[in-house]
């Protein structure tokens, strides 16, 4: 693993970031984390030496371990470890069971805040005195490890022949330690101040002990989505030759299979007792071969078809049936690859459970008629219920306290430049969007239609992908500002400047001081060359805004350089142009536009002199385009020419 950088920086390096990425794509392929080492313990043989006794101590497991806390759980004087792993079992009591029992003293501080000394005690030191003069010491920490906390009691080993004659405590903040008698072993609260120890209760904390073996993996594995997802389309072919389509809105099951697979057979001929059953649950069943499939994937010769369904009659299947294509096969595995993190390939048998036109479960292996029954059981809950069945155990998720918001969310995505996620993202919200409320859903629907749009737009995708999302948001939501601004903007890009102006000016006869929206239509009438309603529009703009950058800057630009000398207005271009170079004079876009009003006024040694300042701006920000520009103009104020579109 490459190694955390030494210093602080907003930009690590690119090997950093590619090991980082090296070491996630090894767990999602089965990989461990720690590259399968197991726990180590090492036992001081008295001097400078260590010995490996991981082993022998029980503590060696293969577990991919990360924190560990240490305390005496069972409070039988010797310490037990509380051990976290990355994966199952995520937790582990291992209960320190040696024979030898040697006498131990354990103390739990309390300060006195009224002294200045914090409750529980952190950065105490306590010192226990032996009757041979040696000196133990432990310190109260609020840490321990790796995200880990161990107990705040004090344990201090005391063998086997020496015994305690006092312990001395230095609080936090005071340098006089306290000294105070003790017993000879035991587990004591130790008061700041008190000069006496009391007794702690002693009873045992029970727990049912159980045998440290590795987890075996189930021969079929059954994943219920907490959320739906979306279905592809899935076509596969008939055994007449048919193209054919899956039905993801009915409830269906679809069977992946091969006539060498014997537990694919096994499972068939199961679900083929059950038939009356799944039949009654109102459930479809499609069993697909994908022999053929699996032989143009490879490269090999293609099974003959009589002979793959002939080996379908053999089980008298009841259920539908015909052959999946390779884009089928590999839209399956991509669902599951999509839903867990670690990739595996698609193994025989597989299936896959579809509802609504979304995908709600999977198995890995033979699935049961039971289970597939109980499936559908657990569809007709409420959906608030359905994530519940994505987890084999009971808790509460998270979304029941926090809400999420999927623009917010997608936006996050965007800032890491994540457009697919993004999409993939809006896309599952947009199927979960509230069905109660209509207004309600159409506005979620629209802000979401955004959204997809946006993520085309920032992947610097045609203007014609993202325009269709655009569209269908201002539809949706008539009143949403963003969506009428990238709806338009877009369809100036695509020279559709006429549909645009329509599109602003409709949503402006519901908020007609609507700046931005003005703005952009300005810009949209210049796109059209109709400077006098672009100006006029823009006037509009500086009376809800009059200090507004854009709109000083535009109307001022289309004032001095509209090629239709009926459109210009010198007097008004060069009041405009003193207003932008006192309040944006450190902009170059703005020191250029006041040149074009200096030289429409016939001012061209001062329109040069201004231009000559914001080529050194553009020049610093390597603003090539703007330098060319810039030079071009100049050209034409050396030559007592105005600038005009």
């Amino acid at each position: 693993m490459s190694q955390s950088p030494s210093k602080e920086t907003t930009t690590p390096n690119q090997g950093y970031l590619d090991a980082w990425q090296d070491l996630a794509t090894r767990i999602r392929n089965g990989n461990s984390f720690s590259g399968r080492e197991p726990n180590s313990v090492f036992l001081n043989t008295r001097g400078k030496r260590f010995a490996d006794v991981s082993l022998m101590s029980g503590f060696g497991l293969p577990d991919d371990g990360r924190a560990l806390a240490i305390t005496d759980w069972d409070r039988d004087g010797d310490l037990d470890l509380w051990v976290s792993n990355r994966t199952a079992p995520r937790v582990r009591l291992l209960r320190n069971d040696y024979l030898a029992k040697a006498k131990t003293l354990a103390f739990r501080l309390e300060g006195d805040p009224s002294q200045g000394t914090p409750r529980d005690a952190i950065g105490a030191i306590a010192t226990v005195t032996l009757s041979d003069k040696t000196k133990l010491t432990r310190q109260v920490t609020a840490g321990a490890g790796f995200l880990s906390q161990s107990s705040k009691w004090l344990h201090f080993g005391l063998g086997t022949k020496a015994t305690p004659e006092n312990v001395q405590v230095i609080w936090p903040g005071h340098k006089t330690p306290e000294i105070i008698k003790v017993k000879p072993s035991g587990r004591w609260h130790l008061r700041q101040g008190a000069g006496k120890t009391t007794a702690a209760e002693q009873n045992a904390i029970v727990l049912k002990a159980t045998a440290l073996t590795l987890p075996t993996s189930p021969p079929e594995m059954e994943t219920n989505l907490s959320e739906p997802r979306p279905a592809p389309t899935l076509n596969y072919r008939t055994w007449l030759g048919d193209n054919a389509t899956v039905d993801t809105q009915a409830l269906t099951l679809t069977l992946l299979w091969a006539s060498w697979c014997q537990p694919c057979l096994k499972e068939m001929a199961v679900l083929s007792k059950q038939q009356k059953a799944i039949q009654n649950a109102g459930i479809q069943v499609l069993a697909l071969n994908i022999e053929e499939a699996q032989a143009t994937i490879e490269g090999t010769k293609s099974p003959n078809p009589k002979t793959l369904e002939q080996s379908l009659k053999k089980l008298n299947w009841p259920f539908a049936s015909g052959r999946a294509s390779p884009e089928l096969v590999k839209a399956l595995d991509r669902a599951q690859r999509n839903t867990l993190y670690k990739q595996e390939a698609l193994p025989l048998p597989s299936s896959f459970l579809w509802h609504r036109g979304n995908l709600v479960s999977f198995t890995k292996g033979a699935v049961a008629a039971d289970a597939v029954l109980a499936q559908r059981q657990r569809l007709r809950q409420p959906t608030t219920k359905h994530p519940d069945h994505a987890i084999p155990f009971p808790g509460r998720w998270s979304t029941d306290h926090f809400v999420t918001h999927p623009v917010a969310i997608s936006r996050t995505y965007l800032e890491g430049g994540y457009h697919e996620d993004a999409r993939r993202y809006l896309k599952e919200a947009l199927a979960k969007v509230d069905e109660a409320e209509p207004a309600k859903r159409r506005h979620q629907e629209a802000d979401i239609k955004y959204m997809l749009g946006e993520t085309y737009r920032l992947e610097n995708a045609s203007p014609k992908v993202a325009l269709p999302f655009y569209e269908q948001a201002t539809k949706l939501n008539p009143q949403h500002t963003q969506a009428a601004l990238s709806y338009a903007r877009t369809l100036t890009a695509l020279r559709r400047g006429t549909k645009a102006a329509a599109v602003l000016q409709t949503f402006l006869k519901q908020a007609p001081k609507q700046h931005d929206v003005l703005v952009q239509l300005g810009n949209t009438y210049q796109s059209l060359g109709q400077d006098d309603q672009a100006a006029a529009i823009y006037e509009s703009a500086l009376k809800a805004k009059p200090e507004d950058f854009q709109t000083l800057n535009q109307l001022c630009w289309v004032l001095s350089t509209s090629r239709n000398a009926a459109h210009r207005n010198p007097k008004r271009a060069l009041a405009l142009a003193q207003k932008i170079l006192q309040r944006f004079g450190n902009n170059p876009h703005a020191v250029d536009t006041a040149a074009t009003a200096l030289a429409i006024n016939t001012q061209f040694e001062k329109a040069s002199q201004l231009t000559q300042r914001a080529l050194v701006m553009a020049q610093k920000r390597r603003d090539s385009r703007l330098i060319k520009e810039l030079q071009n103009r100049l050209s034409l104020y050396q030559q007592g020419k105005p600038f005009l579109r």
